[in-house]
């Protein structure tokens, strides 16, 4: 919107140099003849809140708006099919293009009179400060890069070691152990007769798993190797 505004107002500004050119002229013979708007006109107050004192640059727009500008503004705006709602914007924009056009004392009226507004706004509002109005911040979505950017963890890890939790890790060595240990008797069970009609023995004993700790050392002692992927599969019992 920023940059349609611009353009409307440069557009604005080479098709009316005549009308700008009269309403400047009208603005400084105010200025010269001294009938310009008083320093405490400007100085405006709500029940709400103590508006802000306007700097020069307000001040010198809004009095182009009041000299007859919003009204060429409106003719252009209709003429081209503009939306009205940037009358506004398209004013502030077409300010600055004419602030260049002011003679340095007309400039220098706009900062001196401005000086003037604050002084009758501290009177006016005395203890006031200026307190701006922040917006709350919407939540965002952000995207995680992984090239350039490194994933924070969300909760401080927990390391179990064997000195700290004896018993929880004696009890998962001793079910890894078991499970290994239950396959390799499992197979040891079954073989097979040349014409591929199984053969079942009668499994190992059993093995007290929490009193025999050496039970590692049994599995790789034993004679069989472990068991391989590659074995015929076990038939549906």
């Amino acid at each position: 919107m920023s940059q349609i505004s611009e353009v409307s107002a440069k557009r604005f500004y080479s098709e009316n140099r005549a009308k700008l050119a009269d309403l400047l002229n009208t603005l400084g013979s105010s200025i010269d003849n001294d009938t310009m708007p008083v320093p405490k006109e400007f100085v405006k107050t709500s029940k709400k809140k103590t508006p802000r004192p306007p700097n020069a640059n307000l001040i010198y727009t809004n009095t182009l708006n009041k000299f007859g500008l919003l009204d060429i503004l409106r003719e252009f705006c209709e003429r081209n099919h503009i939306n009205k709602q940037k009358l506004i914007p398209i004013s502030k924009k077409l300010s600055k293009i004419l602030w260049e056009d002011l003679p340095n004392k007309h400039q220098r009226f706009f900062s001196d009179l401005a000086s003037k507004v604050t002084k009758e706004h501290k009177k006016s509002h005395p203890g006031y400060k200026f307190k701006p109005n922040r917006k709350d911040k919407k939540g965002t979505i952000k995207f995680y890069n992984p090239e350039t950017q490194k994933m924070e963890p969300t909760c401080k890890p927990v390391h179990f070691q064997q000195t700290d939790t004896p018993f929880l890790y004696n009890h998962y060595q001793q079910a890894f152990e078991y499970n290994a240990l239950d396959y390799h008797n499992h197979q040891q069970t079954i073989r097979y007769h040349e014409d591929n009609t199984p053969i079942y023995y009668q499994p190992a004993d059993e093995i007290n798993i929490l009193e025999d700790s050496s039970i590692s050392d049994h599995y790789m002692s034993s004679e069989d190797e472990p068991p391989s992927f590659n074995e015929k599969p076990l038939p549906q019992l």
